[in-house]
């Protein structure tokens, strides 16, 4: 399996394979053992189905088994609970980079994954798992008694991480848990009440970026997370692992350096702008930068950037740079939109991430002053007749006036020229984009001449106090909701 799986190979490839480790424990097609493409009582189809003939020589299904090489067509917990459900099954495999084992969670009445069995040789649970697979010796009993073996000891873990899931996802809860703490405190609730009007929490897990065993497997909980507002999407970069958002963000940013060795700092804030997330925190910041805000405003602002010293990057001329680690739904889809004209990305299940830009030009959040003007071309220097490329495809446009371009007798605005062009590897699920990242002229993209001519402020120009003003807001972290129920 492991030479097949590291070399990408197509899911009927993988399925193939899969089914030969198979043949080698002694199930066949021949005798009615394994089933392929079986076709359930809904209509379902499950890939691989192993099972045992009864005595009326009618197939019983037993174990069904999912061939996962495409994780963002479809929700693969939705389809192992189709599976199981369809067929009457206990558990359920996943095939993918490893072995997913499922079981049916009987509270909540949807599986969850308890295990990963890696392809590796000496692997021991993988020998124990192939033992109880052997078809001469198989029986349901004891796959299922494995199962539920995994389950059980897995499952205070479960529970822990629904409740604390649960609580990271809705603000309601949360606030719920200031509350009771404040209250704790010796704080009265009419007193307390009148203090979280105007507070708003973001909760978050310190150790969201630990990567799962199998990133392509959502588990119950980590769905309903999804439901209720907090999304869980994982991104590839250039076909590498899934990496959360903050993850993603530090690994472009990595790369992009890596790609272009002579970038400064003034090149990376142009690739970057800092608009897409804030205009004073800016996507990347000098690590000195930031240590004086953590002196002036308090550590926690050392938490808002990949400021560990493995995150830390440094540029050619010795400044040590370090990452945003803020992104939401707001802010995310504008740095993946620029994430895409650079490199390969894929994520592990349909990103329904919003970008939040109107259906025009580049526009940009200012904590000043609001948006900023659509783009137009003289804001870079272009004049109209003047030429300029589409990056993503090398197309030559023409500029047909302030903020329209020519293109094979049409005219367009930028935004509708790269809906209308963009590759389908680069689209974003709003399918709406900042028309100005995605042309150059003269080697540089628009979006750079036009802060390089028209930006008037230091990027620096307010305080973390100023910027906050509008909006008051609250983070706690896992490790201070821990303090919370010890005190408890």
């Amino acid at each position: 399996m492991k030479p097949i799986l590291d070399l990408k190979r197509s899911k009927m490839e993988v399925k193939m394979a899969f089914e030969s480790c198979l043949r080698t424990l002694g199930w066949r097609s021949s005798t009615g053992s394994m089933k392929n493409d079986f076709v359930t009582r809904t209509g379902k189809t499950i890939d691989i189905v192993l099972g045992v003939n009864q005595p009326n020589e009618a197939f019983r299904p037993v174990l069904p088994i999912i061939i996962n090489t495409e994780s963002t067509t479809h929700d693969i917990v939705d389809s192992v609970l189709t599976s199981i459900q369809d067929i009457n099954a206990k558990v359920c495999i996943v095939v993918n980079s490893s072995i997913s084992l499922f079981i049916m969670d009987q509270t909540s009445q949807n599986p969850v994954n308890i295990g990963e069995i890696p392809f590796e040789s000496n692997n021991e649970e993988g020998i124990k798992f192939s033992s109880l697979l052997s078809a001469n010796d198989f029986q349901e009993t004891n796959l299922v008694a494995y199962f539920d073996t995994l389950y059980k000891t897995k499952l205070p873990a479960i529970k822990l991480e629904a409740i604390i899931k649960s609580i990271t996802s809705d603000e309601s809860k949360a606030m719920e848990v200031l509350r009771l703490y404040l209250e704790l405190e010796g704080f009265e609730g009419e007193i307390v009440d009148n203090a979280l009007k105007d507070v708003g929490i973001n909760i978050f897990l310190k150790n969201e970026m630990a990567s799962e065993p199998n990133p392509n497997v959502q588990s119950y909980a980590e769905r309903q997370s999804n439901k209720s507002g907090h999304d869980n999407t994982r991104f590839s970069l250039c076909d590498g692992p899934f990496l959360s958002k903050r993850q993603f963000v530090l690994a472009v940013v990595t790369q992009y350096i890596k790609d272009h060795p002579s970038v400064t700092l003034k090149d990376l804030e142009i690739r970057f702008p800092s608009e897409i997330i804030s205009k004073v925190r800016g996507v990347v910041r000098t690590w000195a930068q930031v240590k004086l805000w953590a002196d002036q405003y308090g550590p926690d602002i050392l938490g808002r950037y990949c400021s560990k010293e493995d995150e830390r990057l440094k540029l050619i001329d010795g400044t040590e740079v370090v990452v945003n680690s803020q992104w939401g739904a707001v802010n995310f889809p504008r740095f993946l939109a620029i994430a895409k004209t650079l490199y390969n990305v894929r994520s592990n299940s349909p990103y329904e991430g919003i970008e939040h830009v109107p259906d025009n030009d580049y526009k940009t959040d200012n904590v000043d002053t609001g948006r900023a003007q659509n783009f137009k071309f003289s804001m870079a220097g272009i004049k109209i007749g003047e030429t300029v490329i589409f990056d993503p495809t090398q197309i030559e446009v023409k500029v047909a006036s302030n903020d329209t371009i020519e293109y094979r007798g049409k005219i367009y605005r930028l935004s509708n020229f790269v809906r209308n062009f963009l590759p389908d590897n680069m689209r974003t699920p709003s399918d709406k984009y900042r028309g100005p990242n995605y042309f150059s002229y003269k080697g540089n993209t628009l979006t750079s001449l036009r802060k390089d001519t028209c930006q008037k402020q230091d990027p620096i120009e307010q305080s973390e106090e100023q910027s906050n003003e509008k909006s008051k807001g609250i983070q706690i972290s896992l490790n201070s909701f821990n303090t919370f129920k010890t005190k408890k």
